[in-house]
């Protein structure tokens, strides 16, 4: 008998659906999932649900109904009937708590914390509404874009499932932002980086990056806006998009290190002196090659002077006779590697000057300066903008300003 009832009800259901649809607070999609669960339960519990959604549909119909007819019947001329159907019905919700939906690609942790994580507690502390779903449950975040004001897709691969799903949130007039903090969807600008660097990432590696650096770009050119961390991708990003918009959310201090910071400091046992540098992927072997023979000078000036490295790196063969002096841990939780940037004494950011080191944020270099480890960086873009040379940090190019610069800090 139910499934007789749920066959007959099913027009009228969605009837009533469309109508909520259209006053910009429903979405038949939505329904049709409600109707499935409902008419796996009692025909008590499914004649209730649809009493009280056809109640509440008709009521927002009438009161529409109402408005309109005041409007348009009153002395009050209205010149611009649009602006009056814009304001009725508003296809893009105003509320004073927007409702954000994040479709995330969560594998890395690293990424997941600043460009994800960070921003629920930003939107929280807003007291806006936030939820946030793996780009893999496509089902699912189609259904929760009917509860969004704005969708942000962060780092998703363009394939077509994806592609569909961007379409279908501008369909329904609601704003599409991509959000990415690498430079990982010009293919062009990879291929002429992997040339120069081919020695230190596999042909697999590489091939992955290149057809992924296309679905990225795919799934760019979908969408209304961007944003990003840093100027060089803001001005990549605002010429793919469709608004030709990119706006700046740079990463920002986890409430972890705030914690860490708090935290009593303890004495240093011995009068090691230790260097700290962070390796997110085998990627960045390059990068650390740029101060090699400088640490090599500093090793051998320096007895007192270890290296702490924390990630991947495939160490290079000049410091291999050092390698005692080495500590080598693998890529570890948030909170433990806090504890190895406060315990350090110098921190250093390594980098090869180019359109891609120009394109990474400034973090590794603020999280340490809230530990009052100094640092010494390569001077990226991002970097010139927010340090002071000699005074917030230490700039350093060559192998020479590199072994100057860390060798008075090992000395102060």
């Amino acid at each position: 008998m139910l499934k007789r009832v749920h066959d007959r009800i099913r027009g009228v259901f969605l009837f009533f659906g469309l109508i909520w649809r259209l006053l910009g607070e429903y979405d038949p999609y939505r329904i049709e999932m409600a109707l499935d669960r409902l008419k796996r339960r009692s025909a008590g519990v499914y004649l209730t649900n649809f009493f009280v959604f056809s109640v509440l549909a008709l009521a927002k119909l009438f009161a529409f109904i109402g408005n309109l007819w005041k409007r348009l019947f009153s002395r009050k001329r209205v010149d611009d009937f649009e602006s009056l159907w814009d304001e009725q019905l508003p296809l893009r919700s105003k509320r004073a708590r927007p409702r954000v939906l994040i479709v995330a690609e969560m594998l890395n942790p690293q990424c997941k914390l600043y460009r994800v994580e960070q921003k629920v507690q930003q939107m929280e502390r807003l007291g806006w509404h936030c939820e946030v779903l793996p780009w893999q449950s496509l089902n699912e975040a189609k259904a929760a874009v009917n509860f969004a004001d704005i969708v942000i897709f962060y780092r998703v691969l363009g394939i077509p499932k994806v592609l569909q799903l961007i379409d279908y949130v501008r369909s329904t007039r609601k704003p599409t932002v991509f959000d990415v903090d690498d430079l990982v969807f010009d293919k062009p600008l990879l291929e002429q980086k992997y040339k120069l660097e081919s020695e230190f990432l596999s042909d697999e590696v590489m091939q992955g990056n290149l057809r992924a650096a296309d679905l990225y770009r795919r799934a760019i050119e979908h969408c209304d806006y961007a944003i990003t961390t840093t100027h060089a991708l803001q001005e990549l990003l605002a010429e793919l998009v469709i608004c030709k918009q990119c706006f700046i959310l740079p990463n920002a201090l986890a409430e972890e290190v705030y914690e860490v910071a708090a935290l009593p400091r303890t004495g240093n046992d011995n009068d090691r002196i230790s260097l700290l540098y962070g390796s997110g992927s085998p990627t960045h072997d390059g990068d650390f090659n740029a101060v090699a023979a400088a640490l090599v000078r500093l090793l051998k000036k320096f007895p007192k002077l270890d290296i702490l490295v924390l990630g991947k790196l495939r160490l290079p063969a000049a410091l291999e006779q050092f390698e005692q002096r080495i500590k080598r841990l693998p890529i570890l939780d948030f909170a433990s590697y806090l504890m190895f940037v406060r315990q350090s004494d110098i921190n250093i950011a390594p980098l090869q000057l180019d359109v891609f080191t120009d394109a990474k944020s400034e973090i590794k270099w603020l999280e340490a300066a809230m530990f009052s480890v100094p640092s010494v960086l390569t001077p990226s873009r991002t970097y010139r903008d927010v340090v002071q040379h000699g005074e917030t940090g230490f700039f350093a190019e060559t192998e020479e300003e590199w072994f100057t610069h860390l060798s008075a800090l090992v000395e102060s």
